[in-house]
Parts: structure tokens; C-alpha cells; sequence
């Protein structure tokens, strides 16, 4: 028997009556697709008109004040329902806008069951539907002074931390529909209540602080991301459709705390566990809480130091790749002005992760590097004018790791370090056994020149051993030093034409003059242990440079057009040609080496000449592919770099012409890189060519690929005359 209170199924009694009992029946045995048929018929005649939502909420007061709470809750369910699914119509026709007098009846009979906690979840769906509801012409349906009593309710009737995580769901979604309401835009500001501006800020944040759910984190930061906007409207409105001065006042107070609700969740340390059903990943929870901290520049000077925190080697890759990305958006979205007091702090952190950079998966040293020429590239950095003067480019300019490798490049350094490794070579010595050790010696062991071996009879085996060990900690600190520097000026040179040009000259440059290397690219004198400390500073350098150039064509027509490479061009054309065809006194790789005592070669030891001809062909490979008009600019610095390229693709190895052992020829990255190199190169010099007249460093391709085949022809012819000799 059906309960007192269940609605009169007299023959009186509306057709639909029946449909409203089977949905609210709180019997178990009644089936869901029983009950969503009843739903669809109601629906139904209340999209023809047959059924207006005032006669369907008269004809259900007895279940919805009724004290069977699942039946009233079903009650208020039904209404839910039926509000959203109103208007829908079949074959994608445009829905349908509800009644303005329906929406704002229906709202106040929801902003009333707020108070009942069976209903609640019902109540809150139905309330944040119609604060979105909109009518044909975007207008909301729901009042403000109506949206503004909703919240009053839901603010007085719920505490939102104690329910349970589907319910605080709703309610996030209610106060994001209250804080995106149509009306926010006026000088009475969101209708979050009927309290001041500072009480409703208070209000927000207690229902919103300490949230855990990862599903319900996403939906706190969508809506901070709107609080600014409520208190404050938006760039440039004008005053009759911004909030008042009071609200923007009460927000500014409140600036921290607001921020402190979503700092809380940075770093992001949700790992979704194998199987997890919520479906919420790490790099979306991440970017979400990223827009909400920098959602307003009044953040800045609380969410610039917090990122920085994290802007550390020490901490794990993947914490370090979210406080750059955080540290990139907070840049974008604050805004020059909001950034100036905080970018020596920002180079501060950033240096330490490019001189340390994190090794991961998530984060290594080319990934580090990637992320700090987007910020030196940025506009608030100063990086849109290369490198001005408080720019963060010009503190990496200035950083005291370039004066570093300085000392590590010298050659003073290199006799220390470098060549005898704190041995005989590198102590202090008087005029004439420093001219008598200047003269060529036989070197036996690794490390540079004399692997820390002492050349004085009578030495000890130990004493050989202790000098060994201290040339390996010297020149591997040494490699690291220079290695650092090398990213640097890398990360600053590919930011941009202006930055490149600035790197190149002002911070490479002179480490150039440090290691030896002459104003018009003499490598004769520079020492053994300083080549391949070269190499590794100027090859991420040149590569930077060529990016920086590269970008020239993102933001300008190309019509003005100027060398980024400067006079420093054809130093490096000779230091990677020196390089590419063996002329260093580098160590040969495979050479003899003390067995007994070995030297570790992963520092700048390690470096032999095949590892160096790889870095000097690619280095060559490097100058020669700048845009044109932004690499080099004189015609003999690119037939250097040509002639370097034959001589490495054409060159013995071990005695042995590369080129009469067709097996093996690919096989050595050098050889492969020069030839695959050469081809495209002179391809794109020949088409190049045909379409323009006169000279110029892009002519003259066909005959260094001719003089390359008659090298390789008469190597070949050579090596086959020895054999039958033999």
C-alpha cells in the first residue's frame, strides 16, 4: 500500500501522476529503467507545454515535505532532472531557454532545501543549473539579488569541508557558477552574499580550504582562477561594468590567503596509483593549478619566491619541470612590471639549475637549458631587446661562472691542470727548466699532456699514482666548469638575434682569448689540455647562436638582417677545423696509457681526438647552416670550413684510408656526418645559386664537391697501389 503522504492517483488526478510515483517510490524493488521512463514522460510534456513547472511542484508537495527522507530526496531529484533536461530538443535544434519566472521560482525552492541535509545533493545540482541557465540572448535567468540569496543560503545552511567528496563537488560547482555569474560584471560585484566584499572572500575560502581530492583540487583552481575576475573585472572595462572599488580593495587584502589555498597543492605530488579509476593525470592537475596561481599579478609577490623554492637541482626532475613551466606562466601572466623586483631571484635559482642540471627522465640538462632560453626569450625577462642592461640575459652575461671557465681555459691553468695534472709540469719553475720542459716530450699516460707522471729520475710509483689522481680531479672539475659556462651562453644564445649576438661577443668571445685562440683564429699555441675544454664550451654556444638566429624568422620579415657570429666567426671556424681534421696535440684515442695506474677519462681527459673531430665536424656543420645574412660573412671563412669538411670526410684513420674500406666508412660518425653534411650543403648552394646572381659565401658549391670526389678518388687510388705493392 502506497504511503499516505504519496501523491492522489484518483481518476481526477493528472496522467502523469503515476510517472511521478514510480520515480519517488522508495521501493528497492522498483527498476531504474522504470524510473528514468517516468522521468522521460514527464520531460516530455514539459518541453510540448502540456506541463507547467508550477503545477508540477504543487501536485509533488506531499512527497517533498514528506518525513521518508529517500522518498523527499527522490522528490527534489526529479525536479533536478527535469530543470536539466528541459529544452533539449531531438536532431541538434538549439535549447530551448526556460521561463524567467519558472527559473526564479524553481531557484528560491532549491536555495530552500539547502538546508536539508537528505536533499542537499539534488538541491545543489539544481541550483547551479539554473545560475548557468541563460536565455536566448545570453541574459541569466536567475536574478543577482536571487543568486546573491542562494548563496546567502548555501553559505549559512553548509559546511562544505564536512561533506562527502560528491556533495563538496556540487558546491565548488555552485560557487563557480555564483562567481561567473552575468552579474559579477557591475558595480555590485559576484553574488556571493549579501555580506561586505571582505566577509564573502572569508566565506570562499573557508568552503574551499584543505580540499584533497585530486577530482575536486581541478574544480578549486577553476574557480580561483574567477575570483579575480569577480572582485576585480578584467583588463580595461569601464567602471559601470567592473566591480567596485570596495571589492577590488577587499581582494587585495585577501591576496594571500586566496593564494595560499591553491599553494598548497605546489608542488604537484599526485601520482595516480595503476588502475586508478578517477582518471585524473599529473600534467593536467598541474597546468589547472598553475593557471590558478597566477591568475591575478597581485599573486606576484607571493607566488614568485613559492615557485623559486622549487627552482632547485637538489629536488627531483619532475618537481624541477613544473617550477620552470610555473616560473614561465607566471611571467606571461603577471607581466613585466609585476616581475622586475624578482628577476635577480629568478637567475639566482636558474643558474643553479643549469650549472647543476637535474638527470631524469622528466628533466635533464638539454630539457633545463629549453626552459631557460624560453625565460631569457621572455618580455618581462627584457629578453625581447637581446640583452639590455637588468635583463635576465645580462646577469647570465655577467655571471662569475664565465670569470670560472675563464681561469679553467687558460693556458696557465692548463699547465696546471691540463698538461702533467699537478705533476712536474704544473709546479713553479725558473726560467731555464721551464724553457728545457717546454721542449717536446714524450707522453705516456692520460690526463692531458703527462698524466701527472713525474719526469725526474728516481720518482716513485706512489708519488706517479697521487699526481695521476689530482690531474683527473682537476681537469674533470675543469670540463665541469666549462661545461656549465657552455650552457649557459647556449641557453642565452638561442633566445633570439639580439641575445646570440650578445652572447657570442660578450661571453664567448673572450673566453676565446682565454684559451689562446687569436683574434684572427690561430690555434697554434693553444695548450693541449685547452682544446677539448674549447670545444665543449663553444659547441652549445654555436648551437644556441644558430637557434637564436633561426627565430629572427617568428617575429620579423627578414629585411633587416645582421651577423650574429661577428668577428668571433672565423675564431671558431678554426677552432672546429683544427678540431674536425686532428691538428690539436690532443691525445690519440687508443694511444698508450699507464695500465698499471689508469686515469679516469670521463672528464675533459676523456675527450680524445676522435670524440674531438665528431664535435669539430659538427661545430663546422654548425657555422654553415645560420640563416642567411646572420652567419658568416666573409667568403673565405666559409671555404675554411669547406676545406676542413673534405679534409675530415677524406682523412686516414690509423693509417688506413677510410674511404678503400667501404664496410667501415659509415661506421664512423665523423666521416658520416661530413659527407651526409657536404651533400645537403652544396645541394642547397646549387639551388641557391641558380636563383640569385653574383658571389658570395652561398656560390662556389660544385667545385669543392668536385675537389672532394678527386681527394677521395686518389685516396682510394693510393691505397690500392700500396696493396698490391705489398
Amino acid at each position: 500500500m502506497v504511503a499516505m503522504d504519496a501523491m492522489d492517483t484518483s481518476p481526477s488526478s493528472p496522467v502523469w501522476a503515476q510517472d511521478v510515483d514510480v520515480f519517488t517510490s522508495p521501493d528497492r524493488n522498483t527498476t531504474e529503467a522504470a524510473r528514468q521512463k517516468g522521468l522521460g514522460a514527464i520531460v516530455a510534456m514539459l518541453n510540448a507545454g502540456e506541463l507547467q513547472f508550477l503545477d508540477l511542484l504543487r501536485s509533488m508537495e506531499s512527497c517533498l515535505v514528506t518525513t521518508d527522507d529517500a522518498r523527499r530526496a527522490r522528490g527534489v531529484l526529479l525536479l533536478a532532472e527535469a530543470v536539466t533536461q528541459y529544452g533539449v530538443s531531438p536532431a541538434g535544434a538549439p535549447k530551448r531557454a526556460m521561463p524567467k519566472p519558472a527559473a526564479e521560482l524553481l531557484a528560491q525552492f532549491f536555495a530552500s532545501k539547502l538546508e536539508d541535509f537528505a536533499v542537499i545533493r539534488a538541491a545543489l545540482m539544481g541550483c547551479t543549473f539554473l545560475l548557468n541557465a541563460r536565455s536566448g540572448v545570453g541574459e541569466a535567468l536567475v536574478t543577482h539579488e536571487t543568486a546573491r540569496t542562494m548563496a546567502d543560503k548555501l553559505f549559512e545552511a553548509v559546511h562544505v569541508p564536512s561533506l562527502v567528496q560528491g556533495d563538496r563537488f556540487r558546491s565548488y560547482e555552485m560557487l563557480l557558477a555564483l562567481c561567473s555569474h552575468p552579474g559579477s560584471a557591475s558595480p555590485k560585484g559576484p553574488p556571493l552574499g549579501s555580506q561586505s566584499p571582505q566577509e564573502q572572500l572569508e566565506q570562499l575560502i573557508a568552503s574551499c580550504d584543505g580540499e584533497k581530492d585530486p577530482r575536486n583540487v581541478l574544480l578549486v583552481c577553476e574557480l580561483w582562477k574567477h575570483v579575480p575576475l569577480a572582485f576585480c573585472g578584467s583588463a580595461g572595462a569601464r567602471a559601470e561594468s567592473a566591480p567596485s572599488q570596495q571589492h577590488k580593495d577587499a581582494f587585495k587584502n585577501a591576496a594571500e590567503e586566496l593564494y595560499d589555498v591553491v599553494a598548497a597543492y605546489f608542488p604537484v605530488s599526485f601520482r595516480p596509483p595503476p588502475g586508478d579509476a578517477i582518471k585524473v593525470t599529473h600534467d593536467e592537475l598541474a597546468s589547472t593549478l598553475r593557471d590558478a596561481m597566477c591568475a591575478s599579478p597581485t599573486y606576484a609577490p607571493y607566488a614568485v619566491p613559492h615557485v623559486l623554492e622549487s627552482v632547485d637541482s637538489e629536488k627531483a626532475p619532475l618537481v624541477v619541470a613544473d617550477a620552470l613551466a610555473s616560473l614561465a606562466a607566471c611571467g606571461a601572466a603577471f607581466g613585466k612590471a609585476a616581475m622586475k623586483p624578482h628577476v635577480p631571484a629568478v637567475w639566482s635559482a636558474l643558474r643553479q639549475v643549469l650549472l647543476r642540471p637535474p638527470a631524469g627522465s622528466d628533466l635533464d640538462a638539454e630539457g633545463a637549458a629549453k626552459w631557460a632560453t624560453r625565460l631569457f626569450a621572455a618580455n618581462w625577462s627584457g629578453g625581447d631587446g637581446g640583452a639590455p642592461d637588468g635583463s635576465l640575459a645580462a646577469m647570465a652575461l655577467c655571471d662569475p661562472c664565465l670569470g670560472d671557465a675563464a681561469t679553467a681555459l687558460a693556458p696557465s691553468s692548463a699547465k696546471t691542470s691540463g698538461c702533467c695534472g699537478g705533476g712536474k709540469c704544473g709546479e713553479e719553475k725558473d726560467a731555464a727548466t721551464k724553457k728545457e720542459e717546454d721542449a717536446p716530450h714524450e707522453h705516456t699516460h692520460g690526463g692531458g699532456c703527462c698524466g701527472g707522471e713525474e719526469e725526474e729520475s728516481g720518482a716513485t710509483s706512489a708519488s706517479a699514482v697521487a699526481a695521476s689522481a689530482n690531474a683527473t680531479e682537476v681537469t674533470n672539475r675543469g670540463h665541469a666548469i666549462v661545461a656549465a659556462a657552455g650552457r649557459v651562453l647556449g641557453a642565452v644564445a638561442a633566445a633570439g638575434p639580439a641575445a646570440a649576438k650578445a652572447a657570442l661577443a660578450t661571453g664567448v668571445s673572450p673566453l676565446l682569448d682565454a684559451a689562446g685562440i687569436g683574434e684572427d683564429g690561430d690555434v697554434s699555441g693553444i695548450a693541449p689540455g685547452v682544446a677539448p675544454l674549447a670545444l665543449v664550451l663553444a659547441t652549445p654556444a654555436t648551437c644556441g647562436a644558430l637557434d637564436g638566429a633561426s627565430r629572427h624568422d617568428e617575429s620579423s620579415s627578414g629585411s633587416d638582417t645582421e651577423s650574429v657570429l661577428g668577428t668571433t666567426g672565423a675564431r671558431l671556424v678554426c677552432l672546429f677545423a683544427a678540431a674536425a681534421t686532428k691538428s690539436f696535440a690532443a691525445r690519440k684515442s687508443g694511444s698508450n696509457r699507464d695500465t698499471t695506474h689508469p686515469v679516469d677519462t670521463e672528464g675533459t681527459g676523456g675527450i680524445d681526438t676522435d670524440d674531438g673531430a665528431v664535435l669539430g665536424v659538427a661545430g663546422l656543420r654548425t657555422l654553415l647552416s645560420f640563416p642567411k645574412g646572420f652567419g658568416l660573412t666573409e667568403t673565405s671563412h666559409v671555404n675554411d670550413a669547406l676545406l676542413a669538411l673534405c679534409a675530415a670526410a677524406t682523412a686516414s684513420d690509423d693509417g688506413t684510408c677510410c674511404i678503400s674500406q667501404i664496410p667501415t666508412l659509415f661506421a664512423h660518425k665523423r666521416l658520416t656526418h661530413s659527407f651526409i653534411y657536404l651533400r645537403l650543403f652544396f645541394s642547397r648552394t646549387r639551388t641557391r645559386s641558380a636563383s640569385t646572381s653574383g658571389g658570395g659565401a652561398g656560390c662556389g658549391g660544385e667545385f669543392w664537391w668536385r675537389r672532394a670526389n678527386r681527394v677521395r678518388r686518389r685516396n682510394s687510388r693510393d691505397a690500392q697501389l700500396a696493396n698490391v705493392r705489398d
